[in-house]
């Protein structure tokens, strides 16, 4: 029985290079990782959870205003909490028939295999954004465009949290990035600006500049929340948002018995990751339409 799943001659033909068509294949735009950019990183042992622990605060609140004497002092303790990554294994095979590799000259699974990659890479920037769902403090609200007022109020809530930070990188997606840029324009905002701060958005996502003083990072893999989209804003000294990485994106080429007998060559693709909120404390989602 034949492989009900693989790249076979028929589907890479128009690739060939004895057509007109050139053997290489044009590939589209990829985002840049903005998950990784903002996150902080530890490296993973299998699948072993990572902790994170925080101390609390200390609650002062039952030692008084005075102490009168020789009465005992109130003890008073430090406690811990933490939170915890358990990296988990992603991993599938492409099947390369010995016929399509000859006819392209190994180019076309070269390619197939770099986009491999690329998409590997792009799920786990969606696994890491989507963590942003789960924040226990949120402000702002799916039906609301994105302002810079918005943003401002935003960095304003994230202060009365008492997060110890000089400054925030503040995540959005391309729908939030667009209204804050068409903000930007406005005439009543121009008084928000400084020289310093961004002027425009970029076509790519990534990072974007700093406006506000805040970074500012765009993607399309930003999580969606109802009908409108998680964005978020962590620390910029220390990031609340945790990645755990035992292995980044890689291919592990194999040809066994049952390759030989199919006459195939199979890669096995496969990444190793965890992501999570390490601190609810310092995570702040910002809602947006």
């Amino acid at each position: 029985m034949p492989l009900s799943t693989f790249t076979s001659s028929t589907d890479i033909e128009e690739l060939i290079e004895t057509e007109l068509i050139d053997a290489f294949v044009a590939g589209f735009e990829y985002p840049v990782g903005a998950g990784m950019l903002v996150a902080q990183r530890k490296p993973g042992r299998g699948n072993i959870p990572v902790r994170f622990p925080r101390w609390n605060e200390i609650d002062l609140s039952g030692i008084g205003t005075s102490h009168a004497e020789t009465v005992d002092a109130v003890d008073v303790d430090a406690t811990t909490t933490e939170s915890s990554i358990t990296p988990a294994m992603q991993i599938f095979r492409m099947p390369f028939p010995d016929e399509a590799e000859v006819a392209s000259q190994g180019k076309v699974p070269a390619q197939a295999l770099a986009e491999a990659l690329r998409a590997l890479g792009n799920r786990i920037d969606v696994n890491v954004l989507a963590s942003s769902t789960s924040a226990t403090l949120t402000t702002g609200a799916v039906g609301t465009a994105l302002t810079l007022q918005g943003l401002r109020t935003a960095i304003m809530y994230a202060n009365a949290q008492d997060i110890p930070t000089a400054s925030y990188n503040a995540v959005l997606s391309n729908s939030a990035a667009t209204s804050l840029w068409e903000s930007m324009g406005s005439t009543g905002a121009t008084y928000a600006l400084s020289p310093e701060d961004m002027k425009m958005f970029g076509a790519q996502s990534g990072y974007q500049g700093r406006l506000l003083g805040q970074g500012i990072f765009q993607s399309n893999n930003v999580a969606t929340e109802s009908t409108g989209f998680s964005n978020f804003m962590v620390p910029a000294n220390s990031s609340s948002l945790g990645v755990v990485v035992q292995e980044m994106p890689n291919l592990r080429p194999t040809r066994g018995d049952e390759a030989e007998l199919r006459a195939v060559s199979f890669v096995v693709v496969r990444a190793w990751w965890g992501a999570g909120i390490i601190n609810p404390r310092q995570f702040v989602e910002l809602l947006s339409s």
